[in-house]
């Protein structure tokens, strides 16, 4: 499953590097509108993870790992790799992240399986099923399923959150089921369908809640 590729280390510097504690000290790190909208994806990345739990066969989740205990985690920790990157340099944060995560296991996961999903969700969760996705244009077969829920609520809070021009539910369905295959896994959507009224219904309090 892993495909390398370049490195991320050439586009940032030692002098960015910092000690970690744990994973509230990295989340803590970011600036407060990416470290709420990480709660955010980490939240619907969990629901969508424990639907996934229930209706699909999930052949890559070790006995006794919890699914959606990862699928959060991966959610927290998708956008980390922006603390060590320039914005011009947006499209390498995934594997800055994956490599920070890395280096930190140890303080911020608890086993080893746990460590590596998780750094898998987050260097492979702007990865597409097409092969169009970055950093890497890693096609679906090398995609773990966590970094496809991953990217599936990283694409629906930047949608429903606050949205001026967010479309009817029909209409997002219909785009998001028009996208299976292309830029999601058909069952990631398959996984959405199944918890669309809670998630809608979760980004509806949240949305209240920023008036």
């Amino acid at each position: 499953m892993e495909k390398k590729g370049p490195s991320a280390a050439f586009f940032y510097t030692p002098a960015l590097e910092f000690p970690v504690e744990d994973v509230d000290d990295l989340l803590n790190r970011l600036p407060l509108a990416m470290r709420e909208h990480s709660h955010r994806v980490a939240v619907c990345a969990s629901i969508m993870a424990e639907s996934a739990d229930a209706h699909l066969q999930l052949d890559e989740t070790p006995e006794r790992t919890s699914f959606a205990a990862i699928a959060h985690l991966g959610g927290i920790c998708h956008d980390v790799g922006k603390l060590l990157l320039e914005k011009t340099n947006y499209r390498w944060h995934p594997v800055a992240g994956s490599e920070l995560l890395e280096r930190h296991k140890r303080e911020l996961f608890e086993n080893e399986t746990m460590a590596q999903m998780v750094i898998e969700t987050v260097r492979y969760h702007h990865e597409q099923p097409n092969g169009y996705g970055f950093p890497q244009g890693t096609t679906a077969k090398d995609i773990p399923f966590s970094a496809a829920i991953c990217a599936l609520a990283d694409w629906l809070d930047h949608r429903l959150y606050a949205s001026c021009d967010c479309k009817d539910e029909t209409d997002l369905v219909h785009e998001i089921e028009e996208d299976a295959g292309n830029l999601f896994f058909t069952s990631v959507v398959d996984c959405f369908k199944y918890t669309q009224p809670f998630i809608m219904e979760t980004y509806a309090k949240w949305n209240m809640l920023r008036q």
